[in-house]
């Protein structure tokens, strides 16, 4: 997915040099950095403080809550190659699934319809869904695994307390997307309810998992200072935008301001 974290950015289909090899330099690379470290050393350890207590579900994020290894030279090398390998696989298969593609333009039975609908309109449905629904079977099997090597002892175990406030995570959520649909001007563009929802659902769960973990290690004040600062970051691009056309440069840059603002949140109040 690293080619459209931009999208996911911007809380809406925009696109600078995200599918470009460069882009994967410039933009892939260091958000995906920022954001592992975000999700393994906050969101992560968060998990079963979020999940609900239904069938064991908080107790099973608990047991796959595993340290994150990168603490070599091997360990960044292998993580960039990943990187890379999904970058590429990614925009090979836009080739075939996007008009315009490469592959679509070439080949007639991709332009072909079927059922009402193009063929590889079809194919980019069915590969996002395939993409979706394969980590949802595998955490499913895992699930399954453990309940039944687990059953007798989750039978005598209590619910994960304190959780973490759904209601806050949930407020900070519609601030940032009624932000973003009031900048845009319109409450009914479907091109951003497909992406910001998404968006600000995830900088709720952050903040909010932040904060909370911050608060345990008794490191609230960087957390706080943290969600000041990535909100004050994205709040005085979306000023700028709204007075001038952002340029590729300006928009690289305040990705990076971002994405390292993003990263040492993680670190300033990580578990120690």
């Amino acid at each position: 997915m690293s080619p459209d974290i931009e999208y996911f950015i911007a809380m809406q289909p925009f696109r600078s040099i995200g599918h470009d090899m460069l882009g994967f330099f410039l933009l892939s690379l260091p958000t995906c950095i920022a954001f592992a470290f975000a999700f393994h050393l906050i969101l992560k350890p968060s998990l079963p403080k979020l999940l609900p207590n239904i069938a064991g579900i908080d107790r099973f994020a608990l047991h796959e809550n595993q340290p994150w290894q990168m603490s070599s030279i091997k360990d960044g090398a292998a993580f960039a190659i990943s990187l890379l390998i999904g970058f590429l696989s990614h925009v090979t298969l836009d080739h075939f699934t996007h008009s315009g593609g490469w592959f679509v333009v070439r080949l007639p039975f991709l332009q072909s319809v079927f059922l009402g609908d193009s063929v590889f309109h079809i194919l980019q449905l069915s590969l996002s869904a395939l993409g979706l629904g394969m980590p949802c079977l595998y955490l499913m099997f895992r699930f399954f695994a453990y309940k039944k090597r687990n059953k007798k002892v989750e039978a005598a175990r209590q619910t994960i307390s304190p959780k973490i406030n759904w209601g806050s995570v949930f407020v900070v959520a519609v601030v940032f997307l009624s932000a973003k649909l009031l900048s845009a001007g319109s409450f009914f563009s479907i091109s951003i309810w497909v992406v910001a929802p998404i968006t600000s659902g995830l900088v709720g769960i952050y903040f909010m998992t932040l904060i909370n973990q911050a608060t345990a290690n008794g490191h609230r004040a960087n957390a706080i200072y943290s969600v000041c600062t990535i909100a004050g970051l994205i709040i005085l691009f979306k000023c700028l935008a709204s007075f001038a056309a952002v340029s590729t440069a300006v928009w690289i840059m305040y990705i990076w301001l971002l994405t390292a603002s993003i990263l040492v949140s993680a670190l300033r109040c990580q578990n120690k």
